[in-house]
């Protein structure tokens, strides 16, 4: 086990201060990634952190992106999606999740507004 010269609580702040990734964090704390994840959600540390403008610009990203044409296996994606979905909200620590599809480009405005 290596020792650090920083507490957890040390650690945890330097991670919600975005001085230290998520790997390191877990690393310092002896865990696994996905585990500090999940303990600093519980103690309100989210591990996406955005505000308005990010997230605009990321939807604006989004916006183009590649669309797919028909896709046999997409009620089977569907509902896998929606299973995901339903398991993350039951977990409660990383917020509500919505899964929508979306056909046409010019929706998602409007889709997104209506889950926000």
């Amino acid at each position: 086990m290596k020792r650090n010269k920083f507490s957890p609580s040390d650690i945890l702040e330097l991670y919600r201060l975005g001085k230290l990734s998520s790997g390191k964090a877990a690393e310092y704390l002896n865990m696994e990634r996905f585990e500090f994840i999940k303990y600093a959600s519980r103690l309100g540390i989210p591990f996406i952190d955005m505000d308005m403008e990010e997230l605009l610009t990321d939807f604006h990203r989004a916006r183009r992106m590649v669309i797919k044409g028909f896709d046999l296996l997409a009620e089977v994606k569907s509902a896998a999606a929606l299973r995901w979905v339903n398991a993350v909200n039951a977990e409660g620590s990383y917020g509500r999740w919505d899964y929508v599809v979306v056909r046409k480009p010019e929706d998602i405005p409007l889709r997104m507004a209506a889950v926000l």
